[in-house]
């Protein structure tokens, strides 16, 4: 693989610069076994960014389903309320005046 084109993949796969220098050193020299010792370190610490991201997005997910829980509850109860509020009206004989939604 061309020099080029590994220092292209290291910077998309977010290796600081200090370790594509020597990642591609030690490639250049021939220890290759070095050099795959240091890319699955890099591999094992974006897995690391990937998972604690997606630690992130399940607090979100979490947050999200117990709001709109919350807000279809009072809507339920917005509406049983509401309801009960006419019907005590009507019971009460004021239902002439209240207007029909």
């Amino acid at each position: 693989m061309e020099t080029d084109n590994i220092r292209q993949n290291l910077i998309d796969a977010g290796c600081s610069s200090m370790d594509i220098e020597e990642i591609i050193r030690q490639l250049q020299t021939g220890n290759m076994k070095d050099a795959l010792h240091d890319m699955k370190k890099a591999r094992c610490k974006r897995m690391d960014e990937m998972h604690e991201c997606a630690r992130k997005v399940d607090c979100l997910d979490y947050l999200i389903r117990n709001t709109q829980k919350q807000l279809k509850a009072d809507e339920t109860i917005g509406r049983s309320g509401h309801d009960q509020e006419r019907r005590t009206e009507v019971g009460n004989g004021m239902g002439q005046n209240i207007s029909q939604e």
